[in-house]
C-alpha cells in the first residue's frame, strides 16, 4: 500500500499541474491511479496515487512543445522518454522528499510527428508504454472533478480537472494489465468495480448508463477488450487479480476482490 504522506504530496502536485495546464483542460484527461481515488470517495478508503497520468487528445499533440515547456517550468525534468517527466517533491507535512512521475499518454498515430522530430530511430520500450491504441476513449468517458490539495512549497489550492469516469478508467486499467504487471492496477480495478457508487451493483449500473448515454458501441473497442482482460484476471479466487489485490493491500482480500469484481461484471455482462 502506498504511503499516505506521499500520495497527499502527489495530490498537491496534481492540483498544481491542473492549474498550470488550465488552457488545455478540454484536451487532457486524468487517468491512471487518481481517478479510482475520486470514483470511490465516500465508499472506499483508496490510497491515491504516487504518479500522474494524462491522456492527450490526438489533435492537441501538435502543441506538445508548449505543454512540455509548462511542466518543465514547474520543475519537472524530462527523462529519456519524451512523454515522461520526474520531479522531486517535499512534503509540506513531514518534510520528506519524494520523486513524482508524470506521464503523457496518447494514440500512437498522433505521436508520430513528435517522435520523428525528436529523431528517434526506434521506439523505445518505455516510450511504447505512453502510446496506447484506443486511449482517446477517455474523451468520450470523463467528468469534471474539483480537486483540493496543498501544492508543495506553495500552499493550499483547488483545480478543476477532467477525469476518466468508470468506463474510461476501467478501459485504461484493462489495457494496463496487458502491458505490465503492477499490483496497483489490480487494486484500482477492484476499488472501482467494487465500490463506485457504494457497491458492485451500482457500479455496474453506472457503467452501463455511461455507455448508453454516449450511444457507444463497445463491440471490437478498447472497452470490450479491457472487460475481457479484467474478466480473465478475476475469473476465480486463485487467479492473478484477487491475489495481486491482496498483496497490494497487505492482507487476504482475495475472496472479496473476486466476488465484487465478478458481481460488477455480471451486471455489465447482462447488457453488453
Amino acid at each position: 500500500m502506498y504511503d499516505r504522506d506521499f500520495t497527499e504530496t502527489s495530490k498537491g502536485a496534481l492540483v498544481e499541474l491542473g492549474l498550470a495546464l488550465g488552457r488545455y483542460k478540454e484536451n487532457i484527461v486524468l487517468v491512471g491511479g487518481w481517478p479510482p481515488y475520486f470514483l470511490t470517495s465516500g465508499h472506499f478508503d483508496h490510497c491515491g496515487s504516487v504518479d500522474v497520468d494524462f491522456v492527450l487528445k490526438p489533435s492537441i499533440v501538435i502543441k506538445y512543445e508548449s505543454i512540455r515547456n509548462i511542466v518543465e517550468n514547474l520543475g519537472y525534468g524530462q527523462t529519456s522518454n519524451i512523454f515522461r517527466f520526474e520531479k522531486n517533491l517535499r512534503s509540506s507535512r513531514t518534510d520528506r522528499q519524494y520523486v513524482l512521475h508524470l506521464d503523457f499518454l496518447t494514440e500512437p498515430g498522433a505521436a508520430k510527428e513528435i517522435i520523428q522530430r525528436e529523431q528517434l530511430i526506434t521506439v523505445q520500450e518505455d516510450l511504447k508504454a505512453c502510446l496506447i491504441e484506443g486511449s482517446s476513449i477517455v474523451f468520450n468517458f470523463n467528468y469534471e472533478e474539483i480537486i483540493e490539495g496543498t501544492i508543495p512549497d506553495n500552499g493550499e489550492a483547488v483545480s478543476p480537472l477532467s477525469l476518466a469516469d468508470i468506463v474510461g478508467s476501467l478501459s485504461m486499467k484493462g489495457q494496463a494489465l496487458r502491458g505490465r504487471f503492477k499490483q496497483k492496477d489490480f487494486y484500482d480495478i477492484y476499488a472501482v468495480s467494487g465500490f463506485h457508487k457504494g457497491n458492485p451493483l451500482e457500479a455496474g449500473k453506472a457503467f452501463v448508463k455511461s455507455v448508453r448515454d454516449q450511444n457507444f458501441v463497445i463491440e471490437n473497442s478498447i472497452v470490450q477488450s479491457s472487460l475481457s482482460t479484467i474478466r480473465n484476471s478475476f475469473s476465480n479466487i486463485s487467479r492473478v487479480g484477487p491475489q495481486m489485490v491482496s498483496r497490494f493491500i497487505g492482507s487476504d482480500t482475495s475472496t472479496d476482490a473476486f466476488e465484487r469484481v465478478n458481481a460488477f461484471l455480471k451486471v455489465v455482462g447482462e447488457v453488453f
